[in-house]
């Protein structure tokens, strides 16, 4: 029987897996990022000329779909190992995440503390996101928040510093580095656990495989057990309807009362009239 349509064929193994799911998960949160990136770019248009605003959003952006076409293809590359296909999925999230801290190396110390909170909450958004979307893998989430996290948690110490600003902006710089450990966390647990259900399935694959083998080995006996019966009746009845033949005849010839009587109880024996 042919597979369903939504059927899909088990992995594997989990890096299989993850690929399977990376490519599900593509195109999830690309519309959702660039829409946030381009608040930081109206927020940029206020004080620097298109030309800084407008190249970076084009960049982040044009990355940000890229990478989402290159995520739904990576799972039909088999020419190329699982790994070698993650590796890629990790350095292109280490870029995203350098294009994104760029944005407060260059936009943030010009924006007002309003604009710097609302920036500051767009990256951290973008970095839940992509653990939402990456299934959870953490040298994926590593790679997007090591710079955006260290980046904007510097920016809002130096900011602070250079103004000799109230002591919110330091708060605002641990609460950051707080959040993103925090995210990493969840994000390895996250993890842990689509391991687990890839394991549990894994074994109930392996079961399902056993189970079919036994019932196949079962059928294959009965099979082989009718093929017998079958022939060792007809090899059986031959003789006895070979017995039958002689005992009419015999019934036939005339004989004395106790030959006949030997001839009937031989005509009337229930192997030979079965």
């Amino acid at each position: 029987m042919p597979p369903s349509k939504h059927h899909q064929t088990p992995t594997a193994n989990i890096e299989q897996e993850l690929l399977r799911m990376l490519a599900h998960q593509g195109w999830m949160g690309t519309i959702p990022t660039a829409l946030l990136l381009c608040v930081i770019a109206s927020f940029a248009s206020e004080y620097f000329p298109p030309i800084y605003w407008a190249t970076w959003i084009i960049v982040t952006c044009g990355f940000l779909f890229s990478r989402a076409a290159v995520l739904i293809q990576l799972p039909k590359l088999t020419q190329y190992s699982e790994q070698f296909r993650i590796n890629i999925v990790i350095s292109g999230s280490l870029i995203s995440g350098t294009l994104h801290a760029f944005s407060f190396l260059l936009f943030f110390p010009e924006f007002n503390d309003f604009q710097r909170a609302i920036h500051s909450m767009i990256i951290m958004g973008i970095g839940a996101v992509t653990i939402m979307t990456t299934a959870g893998f953490l040298p994926i989430s590593l790679a997007y928040i090591i710079p955006t996290g260290l980046s904007s948690s510097a920016m809002w110490t130096i900011i602070t510093l250079q103004n000799d600003g109230e002591p919110i902006g330091y708060i605002i710089a641990v609460m950051l580095c707080v959040s993103n450990i925090t995210m990493l966390v969840l994000s390895k647990e996250s993890f842990g656990l689509i391991k687990g259900f890839f394991s549990i399935r894994s074994q109930q694959e392996g079961l399902n495989l056993q189970l079919q083998e036994a019932l196949q080995t079962a059928e294959s006996a009965s099979r082989a057990k009718t093929r017998f019966l079958a022939s060792a009746s007809h090899d059986l009845r031959q003789p006895i309807h070979a017995l039958s033949l002689f005992s009419g005849a015999l019934s036939r010839l005339p004989l004395d009362s106790e030959s006949r009587e030997i001839a009937e109880h031989m005509d009337t024996c229930p192997l030979n009239t079965s």
